[in-house]
């Protein structure tokens, strides 16, 4: 799955329709678009030549190639490399969760499957957060510790004789009423 990546749009929340349309018209119909606010300094913002911490953040799958005409197009009619425009990148996906749902991702683009193989030496790995408003800084907070040790389970397992047999049922024990 090499080729297949997870295209990250941040802009300015005033052009996200104008990348939205972009998107429809170079094939890639499948967007998630979201809020975001931006954690940077007003020192960082000034660095950078941005105005503004409200952006808009466009997620969606693409190929290799769907990934340079798209990034070709940003440049020619949304002067995306020019400072404060905003940013486009790309991540490798490792994995999708089902055949059906990666059709779907896809949305006809052109995918030769390839075996499968396992992302190396990749020293960062993206981790994607939707938090309740007001939850930003405990999850930014979390997110710059250091990861604790690895922890033994806390939730005890059933002895293999008192397991019901019926596989859909619960583990735990279900209330009277």
């Amino acid at each position: 799955m090499s080729n297949v990546y997870c295209m990250i749009t941040i802009t300015g929340k005033n052009q996200g329709e104008r990348f939205s349309s972009l998107f429809k018209t170079e094939q890639l119909p499948v967007m998630l678009l979201t809020l975001g606010a931006g954690t940077a300094s007003s020192e960082m913002l000034d660095y950078f030549g941005m105005e503004s911490r409200e952006k808009i953040v466009i997620f969606t799958v693409v190929t290799q190639e769907s990934w340079r005409r798209v990034k070709r197009q940003m440049e020619e009619k949304l002067n995306i490399d020019v400072p404060g425009t905003g940013i486009s990148f790309i991540v490798p996906v490792s994995s999708v969760g089902g055949g059906k749902a990666f059709r779907y991702l896809l949305a006809g683009q052109a995918y030769i499957k390839e075996e499968e193989t396992e992302l190396k030496n990749t020293e960062y790995e993206l981790i994607i957060v939707i938090s309740n408003y007001g939850y930003n800084n405990l999850v930014m907070d979390a997110a710059r510790e250091p990861a604790p040790a690895a922890e033994p389970s806390c939730i005890p397992e059933e002895p293999a004789g008192k397991r019901q047999k019926n596989s859909s049922a619960s583990r735990w024990p279900r209330k009277k009423r």
